[in-house]
């Protein structure tokens, strides 16, 4: 929650402000949670147990989003963000086209998670436009929502014994691992550029649930983001790498020396991993949509259809993208991850750079796991960042202008200061 506090402090958005971005972010976490799955009851219980928990926090958010858009916006959208967010909604719009056509996939809800997408995407870019710095308020959420995960996901290996992987409130192991790895790199990014070094503490627990999940893709594609992030910590930086690595060292030593989960470790990566190459069917799957990829290369097979006739999605966005919208798709696709790419270059402020890089965690991510609408996280980061990726923001650790501004006037008594030269000047003459 400190990171909460944090952000209130950069954006002066209102409680209104506040109550959307946490409004849309919830609704974004909430995925395809239903009160069902979330208390694990057997038998849906009428209409309630099977509604969709994110549809509760959307009717909020669109609630308060009135007031919100009333607000001028307060920077000039850049031109890569113009094309990151028409690109994604391109892309979503294709896909819920031929979903319509095809008319085979509407009792999936397939549908409604396409528009879903579109509508937060959008409302995410219109928010971050008219809020200052939105993107600090999400940190301080995901980072907020991943401590409590991790909390819970600790808890109930250790009363489970980690026997399997760990997942919390229905959720799956692939999906936590995600939003870990998001909170780990809010938590960084506020602690690194904020006025509570103290943030490094979540890292270990949320680092330690990631491992936890046994999901390799998930770790691997924060491997890919850290090593330059480290590399740039270590030659511009140092008290960012410093920081980093002994964060990262009380992780790996608690691993080690909780022996339950020394012997899940060394079973998932170690054994079955390294010594067995067990690769969860990825290439059988990769290969299935490739060649379905080239029986219908302009247009696809249409969303959903993989799933239809493997009982399996392909664990890769790309893919996916080639075998259910074809070359179409997959050109929007690649657009919009060039033009995610030049936000994080041209991008001016810290905010913007770090929602980029989570962004780039995702898209990585989704690589290896995930579907369309898992997908939607890169999308509503990029529009966010784009937003905003204009406006100048100073890092967190000069918060405080008021104090600031003091220190850095003359003191009443100084010589270069008014009231000093009135006070001081006849005996500074007399000395001299």
């Amino acid at each position: 929650m400190d990171g909460i506090a944090i952000s209130a402090y950069y954006t002066k958005a209102g409680s209104v402000g506040i109550l959307c971005a946490i409004s849309l972010m919830l609704s974004l976490l909430a995925g395809r949670w239903t009160f069902q799955r979330v208390t694990g009851a057997e038998e849906a219980v009428g209409f309630v147990a099977s509604f969709p928990i994110r549809n509760v926090f959307l009717a909020i958010l669109l609630l308060f989003l009135p007031a919100v858009l009333l607000r001028r916006p307060s920077t000039k959208a850049s031109m890569e963000s113009l094309i990151l967010l028409s690109a994604s909604i391109g892309l979503y719009g294709l896909l819920f086209l031929r979903a319509l056509i095809s008319g085979t996939y509407e009792e999936s809800g397939l549908i409604y998670e396409l528009v879903f997408v579109v509508i937060v995407t959008v409302v995410a870019f219109l928010v971050a436009r008219r809020i200052h710095s939105l993107s600090i308020i999400v940190m301080g959420i995901l980072a907020s929502w991943a401590l409590l995960m991790a909390v819970l996901a600790l808890a109930q290996g250790a009363l489970s014994g980690f026997d399997t992987r760990t997942g919390v409130l229905g959720g799956g192991p692939n999906v936590l691992a995600r939003i870990e790895g998001l909170g780990i790199m809010a938590t960084m990014a506020l602690a690194i550029y904020g006025p509570r070094r103290v943030l490094f503490l979540a890292v270990p627990p949320m680092f330690a649930t990631m491992v936890l999940t046994g999901s390799r893709g998930a770790l691997l594609s924060l491997v890919i983001l850290a090593v330059p992030w480290v590399a740039y910590a270590l030659f511009r930086h140092r008290r960012w790498f410093y920081a980093t690595a002994a964060v990262c060292g009380l992780a790996v030593t608690g691993l080690v020396a909780w022996p339950r989960a020394n012997e899940f470790v060394a079973e998932r990566y170690i054994d079955l991993t390294l010594r067995q190459g067990y690769l969860s069917s990825r290439p059988q799957l990769y290969n299935l949509a490739w060649e379905s990829f080239l029986e219908r290369p302009l247009v696809g097979h249409g969303p959903g259809w993989f799933e239809s006739q493997f009982s399996l999605y392909p664990h890769n966005l790309t893919l996916q993208t080639m075998s259910e919208s074809g070359l179409l798709g997959l050109v929007l696709l690649l657009v919009a991850i060039v033009a995610l790419l030049v936000l994080l270059v041209r991008c001016r402020n810290w905010p913007g750079r770090t929602m980029v890089l989570m962004a780039l965690f995702v898209l990585i991510h989704a690589q290896f796991s995930g579907d369309w609408f898992d997908g939607r996280l890169i999308w509503v980061l990029g529009a966010m960042a784009g937003a905003s990726s204009l406006r100048d923001v100073q890092p967190a650790i000069r918060h405080f202008p008021e104090r600031t501004n003091r220190l850095q006037q003359p003191c009443p008594l100084s010589v270069s200061s008014e009231v000093g030269q009135r006070r001081l000047g006849p005996e500074l003459k007399h000395q001299g």
